[in-house]
């Protein structure tokens, strides 16, 4: 039987339902910002802020009535939502036995390095957080040694063995949002299941997971992001990551289909095929501008970005200035199913003023498109009263947002 056929359009749009980012702004309140974290398959974390950080920004373009304090405390306080391992991520909790399974046991930024000096640190460590509860690297002494990407105390490299191998986990951060760590058991709600799945079931729920949160993919896609949940220093191999999903496929879990002008078969949960049935027109809320934030989870694979949306898409804030193409912070604008420019904000707090540094369009007639320009507006409305600003500096103040400066050229 030939694969079904779909186009371009309406696979963009079944991605983007799969991530929650349509219809616009499907969640709200508490609940529906747990909602959209088990839509997303996970939510990374990241310590920038020269607006707020990229996992409020990410959530700020799915939850309508959207607070920093939703994600606190169900993450910090009802604890319904936890800090994964590395990379950094907040899953929910009653997924940790699944998630405990892919912990890497060691430290894999240094591996065994040390391991012997560091040994009694990490004893006193333990005893420290089993005496005096939660903790951050900045309470406990320590002697300088090398570790990350320069020098740390031998107390911090103890804490991350200790995180690695899963004894530990995040309690809570403070204002800063620095972290405090505490033994596992006093980081779940009671009654959580502690124990990790066997190493086949943890596959076969990533497998799932990375399906589901794709909405559609292809292989190449599969691999990449079930390589990016099991845990990139564990080096399963392609062959192995293709091989879940294939498994999938053989017990009917997955169906083939093929979007027009794309070479490679891309493959859907068989389950959502209603859903994708759903996107063959339009979507509420196509009209409306979102503002993706940096790190979000649809952007994460640039090669299946520019695949399926057209879009090459780097994070450019550990650039050099000169090396920049765009800009320290530039988010993705989505209008009408489609990424279709950049926009660079920084927060001046002192002044209340949300800054616009640039502008940039993929194609410059859009700049002239009423329907965009009054749905930017309000985008931008949007995103500076979440951040309290007063004011927004537009990058042509002059005649903003209309005027959008494109630059397609090289770096």
């Amino acid at each position: 039987m030939a694969p079904m056929r779909v186009s371009l359009q309406q696979a963009r749009r079944f991605a983007l339902m799969a991530q929650g980012l349509l219809p616009f702004l499907p969640f709200q309140g508490p609940l529906g910002t747990e909602q959209a974290v088990r839509q997303m398959g996970y939510l990374q974390l990241d310590t920038v802020n020269v607006v707020e950080r990229s996992h409020d920004l990410a959530l700020l373009s799915r939850v309508r009535d959207y607070q920093k304090s939703y994600l606190w405390d169900l993450a910090y306080g009802q604890r319904r939502l936890m800090e994964y391992c590395q990379p950094l991520l907040i899953v929910p909790t009653d997924e940790y036995p699944f998630f405990r399974t892919t912990f890497p046991g060691h430290d894999p930024w240094h591996g065994d390095a040390h391991a012997e000096l560091l040994a009694p640190v990490v004893a006193r460590v333990r005893a420290e957080l089993e005496a005096r509860g939660p903790l951050s690297a900045r309470q406990l002494e320590g002697q300088k040694m090398a570790g990350g990407y320069g020098v740390v105390k031998d107390a911090t490299r103890a804490l991350w063995r200790l995180w690695y191998g899963g004894e530990i986990l995040t309690h809570h951060r403070d204002a800063n949002f620095g972290r405090y760590y505490d033994l596992t058991p006093r980081c779940l709600p009671d009654g959580a299941a502690l124990e990790p799945v066997d190493e086949p079931a943890a596959r076969r729920f990533l497998a799932r997971r990375t399906l589901a949160l794709l909405g559609i993919g292809a292989a190449a896609d599969f691999a990449a992001r079930f390589r990016f949940l099991h845990g990139m220093h564990r080096r399963l191999s392609a062959v192995e990551r293709r091989a879940e999903l294939e498994a999938l496929r053989r017990v009917g879990e997955v169906v083939t289909v093929q979007v027009e002008d794309l070479r490679e078969p891309h493959y859907v949960p068989a389950d959502a095929l209603d859903r994708l049935d759903r996107c063959v027109g339009s979507l509420d809320g196509e009209e409306e501008v979102n503002l993706l934030a940096p790190l979000d989870a649809l952007l994460w694979d640039r090669a299946r970005v520019l695949r399926l949306f057209g879009f090459d898409y780097s994070w450019e804030v550990y650039k050099r200035p000169h090396q920049r193409r765009w800009g320290y912070y530039a988010l993705p604008i989505l209008w009408r199913a489609s990424l279709v420019g950049r926009l660079d904000p920084k927060m001046d707090r002192k002044r209340g003023v949300l800054v616009l540094n640039g502008l940039w369009l993929e194609q410059s007639d859009l700049a002239r498109d009423s329907a965009f320009r009054a749905a930017l507006e309000r985008a931008v409305e949007r995103f500076a009263a979440f951040h309290g600003a007063r004011d927004i500096q537009w990058p042509r103040a002059d005649d903003a947002p209309s005027a959008a400066e494109v630059d397609r050229g090289e770096p």
